[in-house]
């Protein structure tokens, strides 16, 4: 007997087939339902829905007499499993893809469907409709016999029909023992069973193997919880907290720290609009968190889209529009949906605080670049500067915690800031000349100083340091938290200091909707958001309103682009092409027409020569495109001038075949009577003009027009 125990407790340990999101306890979701199925897809007075981890879709239809399923991201169903069903209600789905519905065979029983399976095995019979169904971890069913006010289980894994009532007597009744019209059920990992108590008004938890159950919600629970009127479902999620379906009330609750609140449905009174519900019967979630909701009476599946799951004090939400479908690529549960806003979605006419220069296919730097402050005056280790349109230039000196500002090509800063902020990062500075400083690694804020001001105010409240921060042209407010894989932002304009989450997750990940360590973000005109993604060796596009990226350079792109080892920075010209440094490598490169190169820093290694960076972090540009960066590892802002800005190179670049070849045998173009001993350079252009340089009669000689004679010389 010992040995068959060890063998059971062995085998609990298995994945689960629903999905139990770890949520945080300021977790909210979108009151703005969307409509996930309606009436003619389905038909009429859906009862149950199930999601799996991964994210395929279950619902049973009575009208159709069948299960429709739709893999995710799918509009419409993919499978509508039917065969012998009729009228089912409950319904469960293993990890093997295994269906189990009840069938409302006139004898009761449940249906186990296969993969690909044309019909149904009967696998539990009941003598009545199972309301709901679940299969525990040691493969145990339940069925929820409303009708006889009972719980009953049956093991898969033995070929006895026998069931045994786990809660219930088989009598209406609001005792301990008792249940009243038992509906939704639930068992955790630990065998605990919880039952939605439908006419007693109350949630019922039945601890593992006992037969009296605690009110645990509802009516006569011994701690107050909250009052509800005929409770249909109960979910929980990987905390172990409720999520209650109030058919009558026409709401979802929850539990959390903090008690019971509402969450969706809270308008106060039911009605078929996107906020309300009528008579909802179940909830399942997705692995995103989102919540999807059987609306009985308006025969519809409604999805309400997480709202808010940061974990911190300051309420959060990710930016996502409702109507948009996520990436299938999204795998994890933190990762979440947020609110349209009308501050940070509507166009703008403003102009930009930043420089974009317009450069041509071609533009270069000269590759030494001239110190423009040293630690004498930003102090060790630089991170953050910015030159607005004006070119001024602002510059974060980290030890002294202060800014240094210069205006009107000073040689030396004009004006200094010093605060109550602690090593800042990051600088962003706005059109009217509000400067945004980063404060968050001791003081876990942004603060705002206004022109002539001898103190800032914070404006956004973060968990750390802000190694980027950004203002959109709809004065929205972004701050890339490395330590915490996020970009979050905030409108300028709201009262409140809720914040959003526009990209990350907050775990450290390299999938599309995953960060590791963001450092510089950049945002466009469009709202698309940029981030160097440090330990991920990639820059991620989040294009407005998405949270799964793009990679558009370095580790993972989909196009040939370049090798990044941590980038820093990111900033976009006037025609969007990037200029990423690359902190690592201890350079700057750039795309264009003709895809990434490197700029500056091209050496191949790093040091203190003019033509070196070591550990460079950021970049800005002036008004005339030269490139300021702070030089990180050498305490020093370097700036590097725009050499040229012509539209195409003056050299040739031939496009040649596979096998492409050349006479072995050559013409003598020129000889020692003409370019004289030791002939050293020759360069020709896209004109065929050729240029020689001659060592030993120092002249340079020019062939124009195919002449087979020098055409002019240069002494």
């Amino acid at each position: 007997m010992s040995i068959w125990l060890i063998i059971v407790i062995i085998g609990q340990v298995s994945a689960l087939s629903y999905n139990r999101p770890q949520f945080c306890s300021n977790a909210s979701w979108y009151p703005n339902a969307t409509t996930f199925a309606d009436m003619s897809m389905m038909g009429s007075q859906p009862r149950d829905i199930f999601i799996n981890t991964n994210n395929t879709i279950y619902v049973t239809s009575q009208a159709a007499n069948s299960v429709l399923v739709w893999s995710e991201g799918n509009t419409i169903p993919i499978k509508n499993v039917s065969g012998n069903l009729s009228n089912p209600f409950g319904l469960f789905v293993t990890t093997a893809g295994e269906i189990y519905v009840d069938s409302d065979n006139p004898t009761g029983r449940i249906d186990k469907w296969t993969l690909n399976s044309t019909t149904g095995i009967p696998i539990m019979y009941t003598c009545t409709k199972c309301y709901d169904i679940f299969i525990d971890m040691n493969n145990n069913l339940y069925c929820s016999m409303y009708n006889f006010q009972q719980i009953v289980t049956k093991s898969l894994g033995v070929v006895s029909n026998a069931l045994t009532i786990v809660a219930g007597t088989g009598t209406a009744g609001n005792t301990s023992s008792m249940l009243n019209s038992p509906y939704g059920i639930y068992v955790n990992t630990n065998f605990d069973l919880y039952v939605a108590d439908y006419n007693n008004n109350r949630i019922q938890l039945f601890q593992s193997g006992q037969l009296n159950g605690i009110t645990v919600a509802g009516a006569g629970s011994l701690n107050p919880t909250i009052t509800l009127n005929g409770p249909t479902g109960i979910v929980l999620d990987a905390d172990n907290y409720l999520y209650i379906v109030e058919f009558n009330n026409h709401r979802i609750l929850g539990s959390g720290p903090n008690g019971f609140r509402c969450l969706v449905g809270c308008s106060g009174s039911g009605g078929s609009a996107s906020n309300q519900l009528s008579n909802p019967f179940t909830l399942s979630f997705d692995s995103y968190g989102n919540m999807f909701v059987t609306d009985y009476s308006n025969n519809r599946i409604q999805k309400f889209a997480i709202l808010t799951n940061l974990c911190s004090e300051t309420i959060t939400s990710t930016l996502m529009n409702i109507n948009t479908s996520l990436n299938t690529s999204q795998s994890n549960i933190l990762s979440t949906i947020t609110t349209q806003s009308s501050n940070i979605i509507l166009p703008s006419t403003k102009n930009v605080s930043y420089n974009r220069p317009k450069f041509n296919a071609f533009p270069s730097w000269n590759p030494n670049g001239i110190i423009f402050a040293n630690n004498s005056t930003v102090g060790v280790l630089p991170i953050g500067i910015f030159i607005d349109t004006n070119n001024t230039i602002y510059v974060v000196d980290r030890g002294s915690n202060e800014i240094q500002i210069w205006f009107n090509n000073s040689t030396s800063p004009t004006q200094t800031i010093q605060g109550n902020f602690f090593t800042p990062s990051s600088i962003f500075v706005t059109t009217n000349g509000d400067i945004y400083i980063d404060n968050g690694q001791a003081n876990g804020q942004v603060d705002k100083w206004v022109s002539n001001a001898i103190i800032g105010d914070p404006v956004m409240y973060v968990s750390s340091s802000c190694y980027g921060l950004f203002v959109d042209i709809n004065d929205t407010l972004y701050c890339s938290m490395y330590d915490l894989h996020q970009v979050i932002a905030q409108s300028l304009h709201s009262m409140s200091n809720k914040t959003t989450i526009v990209a990350g997750t907050g775990c450290s990940g390299s999938t599309s909707n995953m960060l590791s360590g963001p450092c510089g973000i950049y945002v466009d005109t469009n709202f698309d958001l940029y981030v160097a993604d440090y330990h991920n060796n990639r820059i991620q596009l989040f294009q407005s309103e998405q949270l799964n990226s793009i990679t558009i350079a370095g580790a993972g792109s989909l196009d040939t682009t370049i090798t990044l080892n941590g980038p820093t920075g990111i900033v976009l010209d006037a025609d969007n092409y990037l200029y990423i440094v690359d902190y690592n490598n201890n350079r700057i490169v750039g795309s264009g027409p003709n895809g990434f190169r490197c700029l500056v820093g091209c050496s191949g290694s790093s040091g203190s020569a003019s033509n070196q960076l070591l550990y460079p972090f950021t970049l800005s540009f002036d008004s005339y495109g030269n490139m300021f960066v702070s030089d990180y590892g050498n305490n020093r802002i370097q700036k590097f001038i725009l050499l040229n800005n012509t539209h195409d190179p003056s050299y040739n670049q031939p496009k040649f075949c596979q096998n492409a070849s050349w006479n072995p045998n050559a013409s003598t173009f020129a000889n020692s009577s003409t370019v004289g001993a030791n002939p050293w350079g020759i360069f020709v252009n896209t004109n065929n003009t050729i240029y020689v340089a001659g060592y030993s009669n120092s002249l340079i000689q020019i062939w124009f027009n195919n002449s087979i004679g020098p055409t002019q010389t240069i002494q």
